[in-house]
């Protein structure tokens, strides 16, 4: 037997006409498959008609207000950012079309001229300082000496002269202090 056109019609959510609806009772009292289905189906529609509504959990809103601001700031930092890289591209679209349109302008042997010039110029600044620094090795030696003697010295009479203006603050601010302990 043939279950199938009659579960369709159990499952159908269009209201039968009446010679739909006899067929199918007189299938369910022959067929107890059928008729298990359509208590089933008619205990699942019960339970879900007679139940309460899920109630949210305390504080639902606040989270959910809270989530759809932090969703709103990402999309509008997301969105700053492509519009910071849309901008950038035009602008180097831009760019990019302005120099090959001016490309048959451009005197490359000159440009090429100015680029050895820079080149030949950068060594011989090279040159010069590489001079410097050997005629500063040479010359080193003999000062040494006398920069560490000078350089100790300084910083002694820096040390001196800082200790020496500490104490004299601390004096000039603490006069009544010390004389109030004085026996």
């Amino acid at each position: 037997m043939s279950h199938q056109p009659y579960e369709n019609l159990l499952l159908s959510t269009d209201t039968l006409d009446e010679v739909q609806q006899k067929q199918l009772d007189l299938h369910l009292q022959d067929c107890p498959h059928c008729a298990s289905l359509a208590a089933a189906l008619a205990g699942l529609d019960k339970a879900l008609t007679h139940s309460p509504s899920p109630a949210p959990l305390p504080g639902f809103t606040q989270r959910w207000h809270v989530r759809l601001s932090d969703i709103r700031q990402k999309r509008q930092k997301r969105n700053l950012w492509l519009m910071t890289l849309g901008l950038f591209a035009l602008a180097v679209l831009i760019a990019s079309t302005i120099l090959v349109g001016n490309l048959s302008q451009v005197n490359w042997a000159y440009l090429l001229s100015q680029w050895v010039a820079r080149v030949s110029l950068f060594a011989a600044q090279a040159r010069q300082v590489s001079r410097f620094i050997r005629s500063l090795t040479q010359a080193l030696p003999i000062t040494i000496p006398i920069l560490v003697l000078f350089g100790t010295g300084s910083l002694l009479v820096m040390a001196a002269l800082v200790t020496i203006w500490i104490s004299t603050i601390v004096q000039l601010y603490f006069p009544s202090y010390e004389r109030e302990n004085q026996p």
